[in-house]
């Protein structure tokens, strides 16, 4: 997160980018608060997908969107990424999380071929 301030330390000044801690299942966040939302390589640590795609869905504006980055399971268990660590996801398993927490469109993409970055 350090990394993260400094390399956008011009939008966090100027106010245009802001990054926080905090667990995406109690975000310490008042309703409709963004347009946009992105997170990469986290769902393997959410607790409940149900429950994080409710509070993504709750402090986006009507119309907001958010991104996802992360692995699907099998590239993870060919990963060797352990378990007890990471929960591998499958995609259609995050997608019916944000559908059911209200999402109304909802696009999957592989990126696995591109370079991180390229969302």
């Amino acid at each position: 997160m350090n990394a993260a301030c400094r390399r956008f330390a011009d939008a966090v000044r100027a106010g245009r980018a802001e990054f926080r801690v905090g667990l995406v299942e109690d975000l310490p966040l008042p309703d409709s608060t963004f347009h946009k939302a992105l997170s990469v390589h986290t769902v393997y640590f959410w607790q409940s997908l149900r429950a994080g795609s409710a509070e993504l869905a709750r402090v986006l504006k009507p119309g907001g969107r958010v991104v996802l980055g992360f692995l699907p399971k099998a590239h993870m268990d060919r990963m060797n990424m352990p378990a007890d660590i990471f929960t591998h996801r499958e995609p259609d398993e995050v997608i019916a999380a944000l559908r059911d927490a209200g999402s109304a469109t909802l696009k999957c993409g592989d990126r696995a071929r591109k370079p991180h970055g390229s969302l």
